[in-house]
């Protein structure tokens, strides 16, 4: 049998936010990664984490490039990439 904590560690939800930037819902963190295909080769940077959810995130949406929401079963965060905070 499982550990419960392994549960909660998995990708949850992909959204494009502007080209080639993409916020990832994995558990309860919001994920902004630049992910493009360079030379042949799929290239993944980590832009920031951010934490918030006390839950697992099941929904993001984007306001822009720069706000972004995400939602659990707690509720809806609106987060401004600029300033990486809620």
């Amino acid at each position: 049998m499982r550990a419960e904590h392994e549960y909660t560690n998995i990708l949850t939800k992909i959204h494009g936010i502007a080209d080639d930037v993409y916020a990832i819902g994995h558990s309860k963190e919001l994920i902004i990664e630049n992910i493009r295909y360079e030379k042949q080769e799929l290239k993944v940077e980590n832009i920031m984490r951010l934490r918030g959810h006390a839950e697992k995130i099941n929904d993001i949406h984007s306001l822009n490039s720069r706000i972004v929401g995400s939602s659990s079963q707690e509720g809806v965060k609106l987060w401004d990439l600029y300033k990486e905070k809620c």
